[in-house]
């Protein structure tokens, strides 16, 4: 997800493993993650980098 000068990227490491790398407010990376974790921080993180936004783009 991306939004001009800030962006959320998700790297699939292996079948349930996923990689979160936040560039935005907060520069940070989130390793090992699984899928009901991935989504529960994916939704914060889009709510604190993208709080008015009803579009974002998915490359």
């Amino acid at each position: 997800m991306t939004k001009k000068d800030r962006s959320i990227s998700i790297t699939r490491l292996s079948e349930n493993l996923f990689f979160l790398e936040e560039d935005g407010f907060k520069i940070r990376t989130f390793e090992d993650l699984d899928k009901h974790q991935l989504v529960k921080l994916s939704k914060k993180l889009k709510d604190i980098e993208f709080p008015r936004s009803n579009i974002l783009y998915v490359k």
